[in-house]
């Protein structure tokens, strides 16, 4: 059977062009809960008609609600899990294991898929994603082609993989680099990708991407791929351009179907070096290169305000007062302030730096389309700022129509019981006191160093990792002296199971 073909689309451009193009499903994130929020999106609204449009040409939709969930959000998620069987979407794509519960006990048979954030990467979690329900995983992207084959078979949920598109330096994009970097989590859709930043050792000027990997390229591999039972090929990139996804799907499916050329080889229709990733080992996987533009053939259907692309645009007029109209698909706005007196001109800031600052951030999930300036000049740094935080609490609003929409969406009595009615477990409550830190974290290597004196030191609890079978007489010995945990590498591939197993059992018995 021949693989499917799994295209991206980050906007209605970018869906057209992988639907045209030879996609046999496409999959995409409303405005919540979904790892590319910086992507333009879909809104509740433009999704029956996309999968209808999909559905005419065969094509299958599987939407992202593939992010972490806090508790208070988890009525949202019951909600759009509520919708999107209503307009007949083909299957959710997940990573929070409160989705697997709703979808198991209140919306089956509703498809589901495991993102690749899951993380799978060993026969043993495979096993689990199928008692579990799943009917696809996405396979982590740190898996070697042995591994690929050892978890492919014999289990249900069908295998889909990455052969094209950025690469993540974390395991499976599950990262807090972004988050470090500006409190903006990947693990929330809102990395910045500051591993493709370039960093210096401490008073040099030798700048360096060391964490910016290769794009991911396995074209040559398909054959491969499909002969080890792989049921998906997927395309990385709801952040790429439509003329990108349509270039690369098209290429991908000339090469599914062995038609020859077709579409732009992606090696070269990219502004990043290509490789083969982990799937052929570790090997020169940090990329040397930045960007370049590229011009395609490709023909997308044109964007405007009502194809519903995500954006608003704004325009400027400045004199005494800065006047600015906002226009949106949600509501039209208008904003103004009187210009402060600007007492060191040198000081100053040109009023057009204002579509620089605008154009990094999202409002609501909104971004900005165009900019109309039409008198240029110098303002304060200060009132530019406060330009900015003055649309966004204009604009931002503006949105509200989507939370309306989905607020009317009724899900399952029990559901809607179920969640309304959550009890805090008293059991399950979480107690700091660094008064009396009495839990020491340790590596199986040091056991020896701390078990002479582990009685009279006053620790309660030794948390061990990085523990082998070779440790297993240290452990027991030490746990007879106090409370021992076992701290798992929580990344295990196929190679690990088996030393898991064997400490497992013997600290069963």
């Amino acid at each position: 059977m021949t693989p499917e073909l799994m295209c991206p689309a980050g906007n209605r451009e970018a869906f057209f062009a992988a639907a045209d193009n030879g996609a046999d499903a496409v999959y995409l994130g409303l405005n919540m809960f979904n790892a590319r929020r910086p992507a333009r999106n879909f809104r509740f609204e433009d999704i029956s008609e996309i999968i209808s449009y999909a559905h005419s040409r065969s094509v299958k939709v599987y939407i992202t609600l593939n992010t972490d969930l806090k508790s208070s959000e988890l009525e949202d998620a019951a909600r759009i899990l509520q919708f999107l069987i209503s307009v007949k979407a083909d299957a959710v794509i997940i990573k929070d294991l409160a989705l697997v519960y709703m979808l198991n006990n209140f919306y089956p048979p509703f498809e589901f898929h495991f993102s690749t954030q899951t993380g799978i990467a060993n026969s043993a979690a495979m096993a689990v994603a199928e008692k579990l329900g799943a009917s696809r995983v996405v396979l982590a992207r740190e898996l070697n082609s042995d591994e690929l084959k050892a978890v492919i078979k014999p289990y249900f949920p069908r295998a889909e993989v990455f052969v094209q598109g950025s690469m993540c330096f974390s395991f499976s994009g599950r990262c807090l680099m972004s988050s470090w970097f500006g409190g903006k989590s990947a693990n929330r859709g809102s990395c910045q990708a500051p591993c493709r930043f370039k960093f210096a050792p401490e008073d040099s000027d030798d700048f360096t991407a060391f964490f910016s990997m290769k794009d991911l390229n396995l074209s040559k591999r398909l054959e491969e791929l499909n002969n080890a039972g792989v049921s998906a090929f997927k395309i990385e990139g709801r952040l790429k351009s439509a003329q990108w996804v349509g270039e690369v799907t098209r290429f991908y499916r000339s090469m599914i179907n062995n038609a020859g050329p077709g579409g732009a080889d992606p090696s070269k229709f990219t502004g990043r070096e290509q490789g083969e990733g982990f799937y052929a080992e570790l090997n020169d996987m940090i990329t040397s290169k930045n960007s370049i533009g590229v011009s395609t053939g490709i023909k997308t259907k044109s964007p405007d305000r009502k194809n519903g692309l995500n954006t608003y645009d704004i325009t400027v007029w400045a004199g005494g007062l800065v006047k600015i109209g906002i226009e949106t698909d949600f509501g039209n706005a208008d904003y103004q302030a009187k210009i402060k007196k600007l007492v060191n001109p040198k000081r100053g800031i040109l009023l057009s730096q204002l579509e620089y600052k605008l154009r990094g951030l999202s409002f609501g999930n909104l971004f900005l389309g165009s900019f109309k300036l039409d008198n240029d000049i110098l303002i304060s740094k200060s009132q530019l700022k406060n330009i900015v935080s003055d649309l966004g609490s204009i604009i931002a609003p503006l949105t509200r129509k989507e939370t309306k929409f989905l607020k009317s969406v009724k899900t399952p009595h029990k559901l809607e019981y179920e969640l309304k009615n959550r009890m805090s477990d008293p059991k399950n409550s979480i107690e700091v006191s660094f008064q009396n830190a009495n839990v020491l974290k340790i590596n199986a290597s040091d056991i020896e160093q701390i078990r002479p004196d582990i009685r009279d030191s006053g620790i309660k609890k030794v948390i061990v990792r990085e523990i082998t079978p070779a440790h297993l007489e240290q452990i027991k010995d030490l746990s007879n002296k106090v409370r021992v945990e076992i701290s798992l590498f929580p990344i295990l591939f196929e190679n690990d199971l088996q030393d898991c197993r064997i400490i497992i059992s013997a600290l069963e018995h």
